[in-house]
C-alpha cells in the first residue's frame, strides 16, 4: 500500500522539481537586474547629452596661472591666483569637447612678440644737421620734430590704464641687449646707453624689431661720487662749456631716438640756470625728455611746458624683485597711466617677460613711453 505521503515527498524531491524551484527563486533577481540595466543605460545617455552640451576652454595668463571658462555658464575658474581675471578674446579659439583628446603641453606666449613692425629706418632726412659733434638732431624746414617721426605709434586710451616700460643700458652689454629684442614686446622702450662700442648699430636693431629707442644723457646724481656716472656725464662742478660738449656728445652718438633719458636729483638745484641752458638747447631740437627721477622737485617739468616740448616721468626702477610689478599696476589703475624703468639683468629680463605676457587680461595696454610724453602737446 502506498503512503500518500510518502509519495508526496518523492514528488517534491524529485528532480525536476528542484529546477521548478530554482527558476522560481531567480525570477525576481532577473527581474530587479533587469530594471537596474534599463536605468543605467537612461542615465548614462542623458548624462552624454548633458556634457556634448558643454565646452571647455582652457587659458593661460602664464606658467603657473591656468583659467577655464565654461561657454554655457560665463563662469571662470581659476587656479594657483588670488585675483579673478576676464577671458581673453582669444579663448574661444581654444574650445574643446569633452570628447577631445588632451590638449598639447603648453608653450608660454605673449601676442605682442608674435610681430614686430619695424620703424623707419634713422637718420631721415631733414631731421639732422652736421656739427663738429658728429650729426645732431634738429626740427626739419617743415616743422617734422625728431620725437614724432622717430617715436613709436601708441596712444593712451581713456578708460583703459596704461603701462609704460623703459629698459636703461641697452647697446652696452651684446648678450644682454640681443635678448631684449629676441625676448621683449615692441613697446616696450629701450634706452640706449651713449658708453655702447656700437651705438648706431644698436639703434639700427632696435627700430628694425619696432623698439622705441631714447638716448641716456648721464648725470651726477646724489650717489655721486660712489656712483660714478662715466665721463661724459653732466657735472654741477663742470663748467657750461664742458657739460655742453659732454650733451653734444651724448645727442650725436647715434640717430633714431625719440628724446633724451636723464636723471636730474637735488644734486642740480644750486645748478639750475646752467642746467636750463642746456636743456633748452635740447627742447629746441625738437626732442622728448624722460624723466628718470622718481621724486623730481619739478623744476624740469616747468621747462618742458614753457617750451611745448613732450615730458614724461618716470615712478619705478625694476631692479631685483618683481614685487614693484603688482605697485605699477596700482599706480596705473589709479592714475590712468605708469611709467617704469628697468635696471636689466638676466633674470629681470624674464620676470618682466612674463609679467608683460599677463598685462592684457588685466585690462592694461602697454605703450611706449611716448604715448606718455606727447600728453603735454595736446
Amino acid at each position: 500500500m502506498i503512503n500518500p505521503a510518502m509519495d508526496r515527498i518523492k514528488t517534491l524531491l524529485s528532480p525536476r522539481a528542484a529546477l521548478q524551484g530554482a527558476a522560481l527563486a531567480l525570477l525576481p533577481c532577473l527581474l530587479f537586474y533587469g530594471s537596474l540595466t534599463y536605468q543605467a543605460d537612461s542615465t548614462l545617455k542623458a548624462l552624454e547629452s548633458h556634457l556634448a552640451s558643454k565646452t571647455v576652454a582652457v587659458s593661460r595668463d602664464s606658467g603657473e596661472h591656468v583659467t577655464a571658462f565654461l561657454s554655457d555658464t560665463d563662469t571662470a575658474i581659476e587656479t594657483n591666483t588670488p585675483e579673478q581675471h576676464s577671458a581673453p578674446p582669444h579663448a574661444e579659439e581654444h574650445v574643446k569637447t569633452a570628447e577631445s583628446p588632451p590638449p598639447p603641453p603648453h608653450e608660454e606666449k605673449i601676442s605682442m612678440t608674435e610681430h614686430k613692425e619695424p620703424l623707419p629706418p634713422a637718420p631721415l632726412d631733414g631731421l639732422f644737421e652736421k656739427t663738429g659733434a658728429g650729426l645732431l638732431p634738429r626740427i626739419s624746414n617743415k616743422g617734422l620734430t625728431p620725437f614724432a617721426a622717430y617715436r613709436k605709434p601708441g596712444l593712451v586710451h581713456k578708460g583703459r590704464p596704461a603701462v609704460a616700460l623703459a629698459i636703461l643700458d641697452y647697446g652696452l652689454s651684446a648678450e644682454q641687449s640681443s635678448q631684449m629684442l629676441k625676448t621683449l614686446p615692441s613697446p616696450v622702450s629701450l634706452i640706449l646707453s651713449p658708453y655702447s662700442a656700437d651705438p648706431d648699430g644698436w639703434q639700427k636693431r632696435a627700430r628694425e624689431n619696432g623698439h622705441e629707442l631714447w638716448i641716456h644723457l648721464p648725470s651726477e646724481t646724489r650717489n655721486f661720487p660712489s656712483f660714478d656716472p662715466g665721463s661724459r656725464a653732466l657735472l654741477t662742478r663742470s663748467g657750461i662749456e664742458r657739460n655742453k660738449d659732454n650733451l653734444e656728445w651724448v645727442m650725436a652718438r647715434a640717430p633714431g631716438y625719440a628724446g633724451i633719458a636723464v636723471q636730474i636729483d637735488e644734486s642740480f638745484t644750486r645748478a639750475h640756470p646752467m642746467l636750463q641752458t642746456l636743456l633748452q638747447d635740447s627742447f629746441s631740437r625738437g626732442l622728448g625728455y624722460f624723466e628718470l627721477e622718481t621724486s623730481p622737485s619739478g623744476f624740469v617739468e616747468s621747462l618742458a611746458l614753457k617750451a611745448n616740448a613732450p615730458y614724461t616721468q618716470n615712478s619705478f626702477f625694476i631692479r631685483d624683485s618683481s614685487a614693484i610689478l603688482r605697485e605699477i599696476e596700482k599706480k596705473a589703475q589709479s592714475d590712468g597711466v605708469a611709467a617704469a624703468v628697468l635696471l636689466p639683468t638676466p633674470n629681470n629680463i624674464v620676470i618682466l617677460r612674463k609679467w608683460l605676457s599677463t598685462l592684457e587680461s588685466k585690462g592694461f595696454d602697454l605703450v611706449p613711453v611716448s604715448a606718455l610724453a606727447e600728453r603735454n602737446l595736446q
